[in-house]
């Protein structure tokens, strides 16, 4: 993730945070690898348990609209200013491949899934194209 630079691990805003739509796709790859993660990540909701001084169960409600749309495996949305509304999902090509989809400062809400329903309804119709990448997709 040679583009990326992170100031906290919240993925709340910090002044000079950056990223690339290659390093948010590398850093989705390697995400739902993790069975912690891919075992939950494309449900609507999920309750989990947290330890330390006050263990608790939280129950964590994803932000994702298409979650029951395409395939989708898992994503994460991600709002840092008015105007900077950003997506990376991971769903299943009909010929089985997964699709990494990075949508970077959308202006709102309805750009942002209506740019990834673009690119989802492409591959849907059978757009005949497929990156092949050094490490191959969960």
């Amino acid at each position: 993730m040679a583009s990326t630079q992170f100031r906290n691990p919240s993925g709340q805003p910090a002044r000079g945070q950056v990223t690339s739509a290659a390093d948010m796709a590398k850093l989705l790859i390697i995400v739902m690898k993790l069975p912690e993660v891919a075992n939950f990540w494309g449900k609507p909701s999920h309750v989990m348990r947290v330890s330390g001084p006050k263990p608790r169960q939280q129950k964590i409600t994803s932000t994702v609209k298409l979650v029951s749309d395409y395939d989708v495996l898992g994503g994460k949305t991600g709002t840092l200013l008015p105007g900077c509304y950003n997506l990376a999902l991971l769903s299943q090509a009909p010929d089985g491949h997964n699709i990494v989809t990075i949508v970077l400062k959308a202006p709102d809400p309805q750009s942002l899934y209506a740019d990834t329903r673009r690119v989802l309804d492409a591959v849907k119709r059978g757009s005949d194209w497929l990156i092949k990448t050094a490490d191959p997709l969960p």
